[in-house]
């Protein structure tokens, strides 16, 4: 991501690192003000490290020198909540589960996915999942000044099939944009590399004494880890809750694990809900290939997937 340029092609490059966001004209241009005036600030004082924002009428902790979930919930007043209810609404539609309580959030970042699930009022227990030390701090500290202690539960780590360590490139721009590392060289967003612990997503479910059976929702953004956060959670999908999960076949390819995940969801799920798609529509698992060759078509080539697990049925 550059900063700065204005016009056509300056938009484009915010877009581009804010990934699904679709933002007008003038969020564009303001989020580039803020981007400058932040930096500035930074320079001004460097111990500078988090900032707090009014998100959704409480205050929300950031990282000073993100420069994309920053400045966009600066701009909005919230980073993706409008994506987290639409797609909960989907999944309470599709997958109805009234005596279910508990919302994972595997991959999240500094909370804001977290803090929109508490204020729902729907769950009565979180179990938010972070590999990255920076991003569990200010997590810890959303969870803390919201008076959340007793409702989530915070475990750091990233997802795997097995227990272990695995190494996660930090990226210069984003904390939203960490992602676990593979083989070949590191992009030049993501120099810096440390080493975090990795767990199955079943194994922390248990550790947080929760059942599969109480989960309601399972929220996945993971920077193309999802097929390893997948593969160790035989457990919770057995449980039988929705899954919405970012779905990113350029990532997969890169990682040589598009056809696992295809094969994982096949396995596993009914069907999906591409949440990006107008109209909302339920597809089969066998419709995977034409979404991946659409995806690869696209500027951005993602989504988020409301997957639907076997066994479910529509009310």
């Amino acid at each position: 991501m550059t900063g700065g340029s204005g016009g056509p092609l300056g938009r484009l490059r915010y877009l581009t690192a804010v990934g699904k966001q679709v933002l007008t004209d003038r969020e564009a241009r303001d989020a580039r003000r803020i981007r400058h005036h932040l930096r500035s600030l930074r320079k001004l004082t460097p111990t500078l490290k988090v900032i707090g924002v009014a998100d959704d009428g409480s205050s929300t902790f950031v990282h000073a020198s993100d420069e994309v979930i920053t400045p966009l919930l600066m701009v909005r007043g919230h980073f993706q909540r409008d994506d987290f209810h639409r797609s909960r609404a989907i999944a309470e539609r599709l997958v109805p589960r009234p005596r279910a309580t508990t919302f994972l959030d595997v991959g999240a970042n500094v909370g804001t996915t977290t803090l929109y699930a508490a204020r729902t009022g729907a769950f009565s227990r979180i179990v938010s999942v972070e590999p990255s030390p920076d991003n569990l701090e200010v997590l810890r500290l959303n969870v803390q000044s919201n008076g959340l202690d007793d409702m989530v539960v915070v475990a750091a780590a990233a997802c795997g099939a097995e227990p272990g360590e695995v190494e996660l490139m930090l990226s210069s721009v984003s904390a939203g944009d960490h992602r676990v590392h593979r083989a070949g060289d590191l992009p030049s967003t993501h120099q810096q590399v440390v080493k975090v612990p990795q767990r199955p997503l079943d194994e922390i479910v248990a550790t947080a004494r929760v059942k599969p059976k109480d989960i309601a929702l399972i929220w996945v953004d993971t920077q193309g880890h999802e097929p390893s956060v997948l593969a160790g959670a035989d457990k919770v999908i057995a449980g039988g809750a929705p899954w919405v999960m970012e779905f990113w076949p350029e990532m997969y390819d890169e990682a040589g694990t598009l056809d696992a995940i295809v094969e994982r969801i096949g396995d596993a799920f009914r069907g999906y809900v591409d949440v990006r798609e107008a109209g909302e529509h339920e597809h089969t698992v066998s419709d995977l290939g034409r979404l991946i060759d659409r995806l690869r078509g696209n500027w951005h080539g993602q989504t988020d997937l409301v997957l639907l697990p076997k066994g479910s049925t529509t009310r």
